[in-house]
């Protein structure tokens, strides 16, 4: 069963292999060249985007 915020994703975004999302209101995206994750603070209704580049 997938979720909204799943399906969305990758339609979106073509590249992603992987969306796996955890019950902490987090989401992990895997691309093909570099990886970033998004964390969402549900109190303050912001969120931040990481990346990690694989050297």
């Amino acid at each position: 069963m997938y979720c909204l915020a799943e399906v969305e994703v990758a339609a979106l975004y073509p590249r992603i292999r992987e969306v796996a999302l955890n019950r902490g209101y987090q989401g992990y995206f895997k691309i093909t060249n570099y990886t970033f994750w998004i964390e969402i603070d549900p109190e303050d209704c912001r969120f931040m985007v990481h990346y990690r580049f694989h050297s």
